[in-house]
């Protein structure tokens, strides 16, 4: 976890979990985040199936 990556896949759906809006693609769990580049997505957790 902690990868960060610049663009997400574009099948990602936005997901709210206890008020925080996150982003989920096959199971993984994303956060938008501040880079020296602009905005990423750090990985935060995985949806268990």
């Amino acid at each position: 976890m902690n990868a960060v990556i610049p663009k997400l896949p574009g099948d990602a759906e936005r997901i709210e979990i206890n008020g925080q809006m996150y982003w989920e693609c096959y199971g993984t769990i994303y956060q938008a985040v501040r880079t020296p580049q602009g905005r990423g997505y750090q990985v935060v957790g995985n949806i268990d199936w």
